[in-house]
């Protein structure tokens, strides 16, 4: 499995749905997946997956 990181700008911070349309839009694959933040409660976030 190749995971693909999106590269954040300081400028701008794509928003959920628009990571997914660009992701749906080039062949990627979006995976939830769950994490824990620093104050261990459970979070999901999307991974963005080579075809």
């Amino acid at each position: 499995m190749h995971l693909v990181q999106l590269a954040s700008c300081s400028m701008h911070r794509p928003r959920h749905a628009e990571v997914h349309s660009m992701a749906e839009r080039h062949g990627f694959r979006i995976e939830s997946v769950p994490m824990k933040n620093t104050h261990h409660e459970l979070i999901r976030k999307s991974l963005v997956l080579k075809p």
